[in-house]
C-alpha cells in the first residue's frame, strides 16, 4: 500500500474531501473535557476520529502504530501521535527523565499539547527512543478513510485496506506501510459482531488494525537505513482523566503466529480520586503517592482477547480470567531464554522477552521477541510485541517480582 501523493497533497485536499477536518490545539485548554466512548460505525473516519472535545492538563488522546520484523523479532518500530496535557499523557515528555534523545520542552512550552514519540529496536537488541513537540496537528476523516498530520512528527493515511504511516521527526524519517489482515476489534466484541462501546472503565480503547502485513523503510539519526518486512498493528487510547492516577496497570500484547493473529489487553483501573479541572498539576501528581492506600481496594481487571485465522475472527472474549501471565525461563542450546507464558481461551503462548525498552523508572516497558505455542490445537511460531504500564505501587511490586522470577528461575 503506497500513498506517495498523500504527504504532498493532504493539506490542500483534506478540506475538500473530508467529512470533517479537525485542528487539534497545540496548547492545553482550561476547563472540563468531554470524551466519546462509542462509535456509530466501523468506518475509519469514526474509529480513528479524535475522541475528546478539547485537551486540558489531565486528558489524553493518542494514535499508536508498530511493526515487528518477520525474520528477526528483535527488530521493531513504533510511533505514537499524541494530543495530551502534562498530567494526562502516560509517555514521558520530550527532554524528561528516561525519554531518550528528544528535545527539551523549554521555557514557554510547558502548556504544549501535541507530541510524537518513536521507538526503534535493532536486530542486535539495541534501541533508540525519540520524542518531539508538534507545532500543529489536524485529523481528517471521510467515510472509510482517515488522515492525520503532526507537523514536525509525521502522520498517517488509512482506509479499510490498511495504513501508511510517515515518520518526519528530526533524526528519524521514513514510512511504515500496513496492509490489513484482520478487521477492527474492541472490548467485548464477538466473532462477526463489533461492539461499538469502546470503554475500558475510564479508558477508551479500540484496536483499529489488530494485524497487518507491514513494510518498514526508515532512516535514523546515525545514517543507518532500517528496512524490513513483518507484521503491523494500530490501536487508539484516550480519556478525559489523567492516565497515571486512574490506572494501576495496563498490559497489551499482539502476536502473529503462522496464520493466526492474537491480541490481548489487561487493564486494572485505580480507585477513582476526585478529578477536578481546577486541581493543579502537583495535586494530580500527588495521586501517585496514594497508590499504596488505593491498592488495598479491590479493583476489577478488565480483559479483552482476540484470535483470528487467515483474517477471520475465530475466538474473542472479555470474560474474567480470560488472560493470565506467568514468568517462564527455558534452557535452550543458545542459553537461557526468559519471557512470559500467556494463556487465553484457545491458546497458550510462550513469548520471549528478547528485547526490552524501559522508561519512566520502569513504569512503561516494551518488549519484543519470539513467540510460539498452541493455538486451537495446533503448534505455531512467530513474533510478538508486549507493552506494559505499571503505575501503582502494588502492581509495580508484583510485576518487579514477576520479572525477577523470570530471570532467576533455574
Amino acid at each position: 500500500m503506497k500513498y506517495s501523493w498523500f504527504w504532498m497533497t493532504t493539506t490542500t485536499l483534506a478540506p475538500v474531501l473530508a467529512r470533517y477536518t479537525l485542528t487539534l490545539p497545540p496548547s492545553i485548554s482550561i476547563g472540563p473535557v468531554n470524551a466519546d466512548f462509542s462509535v456509530p460505525s466501523l468506518d475509519q473516519s469514526d474509529l480513528a476520529a479524535p475522541k475528546l472535545d478539547r485537551v486540558n492538563a489531565s486528558s489524553f488522546d493518542w494514535w499508536y502504530f508498530d511493526a515487528i520484523a518477520t525474520d528477526n523479532p528483535n527488530t521493531t518500530v513504533a510511533v505514537a501521535f499524541v494530543s495530551a496535557g502534562p498530567s494526562g499523557s502516560p509517555f514521558p515528555l520530550p527532554g524528561s527523565e528516561g525519554n531518550g534523545t528528544g528535545p527539551g520542552i523549554g521555557v514557554g512550552n510547558e502548556t504544549a499539547a501535541l507530541f510524537a514519540h518513536v521507538w526503534v529496536t535493532y536486530p542486535n537488541g539495541s534501541s533508540l527512543v525519540k520524542s518531539g513537540i508538534a507545532s500543529q496537528a489536524t485529523v481528517s476523516g471521510s467515510g472509510d478513510s482517515s488522515m492525520g498530520l503532526w507537523s514536525g512528527g509525521g502522520g498517517w493515511m488509512g482506509s479499510e485496506e490498511g495504513y501508511e504511516v510517515s515518520l518526519e521527526m528530526p533524526g528519524v524519517r521514513g514510512t511504515i506501510s500496513m496492509d490489513k489482515i484482520t478487521p477492527p476489534h474492541s472490548h467485548c466484541s464477538a466473532p462477526g459482531q463489533f461492539n461499538t462501546s469502546l470503554e475500558l472503565g475510564p479508558l477508551g480503547w479500540v484496536s483499529i488494525l489488530p494485524d497487518a502485513i507491514a513494510s518498514v523503510d526508515i532512516d535514523v539519526h546515525n545514517g543507518e537505513r532500517l528496512r524490513f518486512d513483518g507484521y503491523g498493528y494500530h490501536d487508539k487510547n484516550w480519556s478525559n482523566r489523567p492516565f497515571a492516577p486512574s490506572t494501576k496497570s495496563l498490559f497489551r500484547g499482539h502476536a502473529h503466529l503462522g496464520n493466526y493473529s492474537v491480541v490481548w489487553v489487561s487493564y486494572v483501573p485505580a480507585a477513582p480520586p476526585s478529578f477536578s479541572p481546577s486541581r493543579s498539576h502537583r495535586e494530580l501528581d500527588m495521586d501517585m503517592d496514594m497508590d499504596m492506600e488505593m491498592d488495598l481496594q479491590a479493583d476489577p481487571e478488565i480483559l479483552s482477547v482476540y484470535i483470528a485465522r487467515d483474517g477471520e475472527t475465530v475466538s474473542a472474549s472479555c470474560a474474567a480470567n480470560a488472560v493470565s501471565y506467568r514468568a517462564v525461563r527455558e534452557e535452550t542450546e543458545g542459553g537461557p531464554v526468559s519471557g512470559f507464558e500467556v494463556v487465553l481461551p484457545g491458546a497458550r503462548l510462550q513469548v520471549a522477552t528478547d528485547v526490552e525498552v524501559s522508561q519512566v523508572g520502569g513504569r512503561y516497558v516494551r518488549w519484543s521477541g519470539r513467540a510460539r505455542g498452541e493455538i486451537l490445537g495446533g503448534q505455531e511460531e512467530g513474533g510478538a510485541v508486549l507493552r506494559g504500564f505499571i503505575l501503582s505501587f502494588f502492581s509495580s511490586l508484583l510485576f518487579s517480582s514477576l520479572l525477577y522470577l523470570s530471570e532467576s528461575l533455574e
